[in-house]
């Protein structure tokens, strides 16, 4: 017993309540592999020792360079919702992660770097706040973002402490995103294969589309899939077949399209994939487009068919 009691003795110049914190947030990351499950119980278990109303999960995003509120969480009632994304030198966060110095802003109030993040944070109630690298030893994470419903409530032990307890985060995240990883990467290969089989074994092409469709649904969420061909006698698409079992029976298999005025067109022209949203759709004038639009589509994508 003396061993064990000695084995959770802070070290020496450690006070005690934040080495014990730390021991708690350390037991937090080995009982969950869920981020949202995890910022919940550091919510619950860190105001114990530094005043918390928020904790925010903010990381970078290298394909659009921009940082993207990931998890957000509270122990007080609250309606903030994740997902949005921000320039790198609009956020807290952003410059956090580019300087990988923590910040602190007292009074968000009187700060004007980042009016648009400010603003929100103000009608969340939020007066003061801490951003805090989240970093590993092989990657720049993002920053984990701590905030109060009070000024001027984070100082330097408060830092210190947080800065500690952002490491030890960090360490899960990575492992998080790189499981994601993994299980995408095993989810396409598994696709791959899946649609391989299909093309060697399905000689009608309806039924060769049903299949890819039906596997790609699992890796790729969407609910409307077609298959234009090309009509070499003039610049036009036909529409050979159609997946879309929520629609409301708009859109019909083998109808003609336009070539030029389709974001699939676009995409046979380019041979590249064409991203296309429902603002762009109504750049078109085409049947097809508007029936699109009546459906309800608010996003798609073209990827030309090519040998």
């Amino acid at each position: 017993m003396a061993m064990d009691d000695a084995s959770h003795t802070p070290p020496p110049g450690c006070s005690p309540e934040p080495y014990h914190a730390l021991l708690e947030v350390s037991k937090s990351i080995s009982e969950h592999r869920d981020l949202t499950e995890l910022l919940q119980d550091l919510a619950r278990r860190l105001p114990r020792i530094v005043p918390v109303n928020f904790i925010g999960l903010v990381l970078h995003v290298p394909e659009r360079n921009v940082m993207k509120d990931s998890v957000i969480q509270a122990n007080i009632p609250n309606e903030i919702v994740g997902g949005k994304e921000w320039e790198i030198d609009t956020h807290p966060a952003g410059v956090v992660w580019q300087t990988q110095q923590a910040l602190v802003i007292p009074d968000i109030s009187t700060e004007l770097r980042f009016p648009s993040a400010m603003a929100l944070m103000r009608e969340d109630g939020i007066r003061s706040l801490c951003a805090v690298p989240l970093t590993t030893s092989l990657h720049r994470l993002g920053s984990l973002v701590f905030a109060s419903v009070e000024n001027e409530t984070y100082a330097q032990a408060n830092l210190e402490f947080l800065q500690q307890a952002a490491r030890q985060v960090a360490v899960a995240v990575d492992n998080v995103l790189n499981y994601r990883d993994l299980s995408r990467e095993r989810d396409r290969l598994q696709l791959l294969l899946e649609v391989n089989n299909a093309v060697v074994s399905t000689l009608e092409l309806r039924d060769l589309f049903a299949r890819i469709v039906g596997a790609l649904r699992r890796v790729v969420p969407h609910e409307a899939a077609s298959l234009y061909l090309h009509d070499p006698a003039g610049k036009r698409f036909r529409r050979h077949v159609l997946d879309f079992p929520s629609g409301k029976g708009l859109l019909e298999a083998g109808g003609m399209v336009e070539l030029d005025d389709t974001p699939a067109g676009e995409a046979f022209d380019s041979q590249k994939p064409v991203r296309f949203t429902d603002a762009d759709l109504r750049r078109f004038h085409s049947d097809t487009a508007s029936k699109l639009l009546a459906e309800g589509l608010q996003s798609g994508c073209g990827a030309p068919l090519l040998t």
